[in-house]
């Protein structure tokens, strides 16, 4: 590749999977191991110690909420934590699998594998909106604002997808291999913010 020629974005993320570095395009190009052991300073609420969401960023104090007591302003407390890429989550789902690789202040990174034929369940979120980019497969992604109007397209490696808060979506892989995509959250992410309209595993109002 010579000097100056754009990056097969596809490329990238697919060799981030293969090996033991998390890598970016700008403005950091690699995330090393010292970056994941950096510290994380997470606003939590100092009524019920939940996390909590900014309502208003300004040159100012940002506002911030609690969606689970409900308390609002601008000083919070702080939670000191430390989260290593080596410490990652892996859950076993009907469809698939997927793997949390990063947690941040505000925002979660996953790796997503969806089963050959298998799709995810008809859901949406109060709290956070959530960005897919494909890897592997091909994708039939459905999302709209009420289920009766849904949009359905087909995603190819290399595309992606922004769901807002409280969009209605899901994610089908029409391929005998395995269907790869990055999920990132942004919001107040908690994985019981999850209301299911349709399953195929029997799991609508779990």
């Amino acid at each position: 590749m010579s000097a100056g020629e754009p990056k097969d974005c596809t490329m990238c993320m697919r060799e981030m999977l293969r090996k033991d570095t998390f890598t970016f395009m700008d403005p950091r190009p690699v995330f090393t191991e010292e970056d994941v052991l950096a510290p994380i300073f997470t606003p939590v609420c100092p009524s019920c110690g939940s996390s909590l969401s900014v309502m208003h960023r300004s040159p100012g104090p940002n506002l911030y909420k609690c969606y689970h007591c409900h308390w609002q302003g601008t000083n919070p407390s702080s939670v000191f934590t430390k989260k290593a890429y080596q410490e990652k989550e892996v859950v076993i789902r009907p469809w698939g699998k997927y793997e949390t690789i990063y947690v941040g202040s505000g925002f979660v990174v996953k790796v997503i594998t969806v089963n050959p034929g298998q799709r995810l369940s008809l859901q949406r979120h109060r709290y956070r909106d959530e960005h897919w980019f494909l890897v592997e497969g091909t994708a039939e992604t459905s999302v709209g604002q009420n289920t009766e109007d849904l949009l359905v397209f087909t995603d190819y490696s290399g595309e992606s997808t922004d769901i807002p808060k409280g969009r209605w979506h899901r994610i089908k892989n029409k391929e005998q291999t395995p269907l790869i995509f990055i999920e990132v959250q942004t919001g107040n992410c908690f994985e019981e913010d999850i209301e299911r309209k349709e399953d195929d595993y029997g799991r609508v109002g779990i």
